[in-house]
């Protein structure tokens, strides 16, 4: 699979940083992750789960922290892991199934 670990969510790039993240958007960021990676089969390998957890952060921390936000977020960091999955299989790094 490629690296897609250093991609931004263009949803998010702009905003204020947050010091910490108080409890009410921890409990967004695990129920948006969870409804996301739902949509994934078997609820996600821990990669495609780490990458949409990141893509989550990154957008709390510059400030979007409504469920919105997050959920567009995640459906962004989808997105990109289907973009990358279609290409390795294309490419033949990967069976398709």
């Amino acid at each position: 699979m490629a690296d897609i670990s250093n991609s931004n969510t263009a949803a998010c790039k702009k905003g204020g940083k947050m010091s910490a993240l108080d409890e009410r958007t921890k409990t967004r960021l695990e129920f948006i992750l969870d409804e996301v990676c739902a949509t994934l089969p078997k609820g996600g390998d821990h990669e495609s789960r780490k990458f949409v957890a990141e893509q989550l952060m990154f957008c709390a921390r510059a400030g979007k922290t409504s469920l919105e936000e997050l959920a567009y977020a995640g459906q962004r960091a989808l997105v990109q892991l289907r973009r990358v999955a279609s290409s390795a299989r294309s490419d033949g790094l990967i069976e398709a199934g």
